[in-house]
């Protein structure tokens, strides 16, 4: 995602958008982040990331997913991710409870972006996925980091007179 994104900032909530009305909810919800210098997924989710990189941001008990059409879901993290701005960012999404259906929208990533594993109400989830093309549309909230000299030469351009 590293050129999707392109700069350093402190990502503090993510929020996806709805095509459809949802339903239902995920339980025991987690979201981790990290950063990977690979450019392509594995099938396997240890292959993609060392699990010890990876920094929870959120936990939820249980994370309602009720929603009307084209309404947003935003999910505020406890604990901010700060990306580098270089490397690729990895978004694990985790809830081994619930009931979900819901969407949201996606779009065509061309090479695999993606690993899903769907798991029965009954089981848990296995070490491996799907590879997929297609990467939720979503919207990455935070905090830019600007350099002073970058702020400065903002305000003394604003500031200046020709």
């Amino acid at each position: 995602m590293q050129q999707d994104i392109g700069f350093p900032f402190t990502i503090s909530s993510i929020t996806y958008v709805r095509p459809s009305g949802g339903y239902g909810w995920a339980g025991e919800f987690s979201m981790k982040m990290a950063h990977v210098t690979i450019d392509e997924l594995s099938q396997t989710f240890s292959d993609n990331c060392d699990p010890d990189a990876l920094q929870e941001v959120v936990f939820i008990d249980s994370l309602p997913l009720y929603g009307l059409p084209e309404s947003s879901l935003t999910i505020e993290f406890d604990q901010p991710f700060h990306y580098n701005g270089t490397d690729n960012l990895l978004i694990d999404i985790y809830y081994p409870h619930g009931m979900v259906e819901a969407a949201v929208y996606n779009w065509e990533a061309g090479p695999a972006r993606s690993v899903v594993c769907m798991f029965s109400p009954y089981g848990s989830a296995g070490p491996t996925g799907e590879l997929t093309t297609r990467v939720p549309c979503m919207i990455l909230g935070g905090e830019l980091e600007l350099a002073g000299i970058t702020f400065g030469g903002i305000k003394l351009m604003l500031g200046g007179t020709n």
